[in-house]
């Protein structure tokens, strides 16, 4: 956990557990339930954890979009789905699910995605990416259109930025 720089918050349609990542590795955890139900970002759970993608590129930003968290890497993105699932014991338990976004674009920042007008930034490949829902869900699916570069009109300044190092 201490290794862990970034946080976003998330629980499908609501902020209760926090999400931390930027260790380094494609890995992400998420804190659990107290002893009374309630999300507590005091406890996190030795299993309460997903790998995004290959294990060889990192998680660098994560960013809630409508009911869904979108998680970037350096050379893609992928999109968190809160659901439940049952266990043997018959006990219901929250699950989180890990799409494919796109294999391709993602974001060299570390912990730099940011919304504007309710749609994810992304620092990819010296250019600037505006990710746009596609479908009539309002959520970024495994749409290879939902990318759209948005920085044509300063590329000649972004060109001598050195994008993983970048604030925005």
């Amino acid at each position: 956990v201490e290794a862990m720089r970034f946080s976003e918050l998330y629980n499908g349609t609501t902020d209760s557990r926090v999400f931390l990542y930027g260790d380094g590795s494609n890995k992400i955890i998420y804190s659990g339930l107290d002893d009374q139900g309630v999300a507590s970002a005091e406890y996190f759970p030795d299993l309460y954890e997903a790998l995004i993608g290959e294990a060889n590129t990192p998680v660098t930003s994560l960013v809630r979009h409508y009911s869904k968290l979108l998680a970037f890497k350096t050379d893609s993105a992928y999109s968190i789905q809160y659901g439940t699932i049952t266990l043997d014991s018959g006990m219901t338990t929250a699950a989180f699910y890990v799409l494919p976004v796109n294999r391709l674009l993602g974001n060299e920042a570390m912990g730099q995605a940011k919304l504007l007008e309710n749609s994810p930034l992304t620092l990819d490949g010296k250019s600037i990416y505006q990710w746009v829902a596609t479908s009539t869900s309002g959520n970024i699916t495994n749409s290879e259109t939902n990318a759209k570069r948005v920085s044509d009109r300063v590329m000649s300044t972004l060109r001598e930025f050195t994008l993983k190092d970048t604030k925005t």
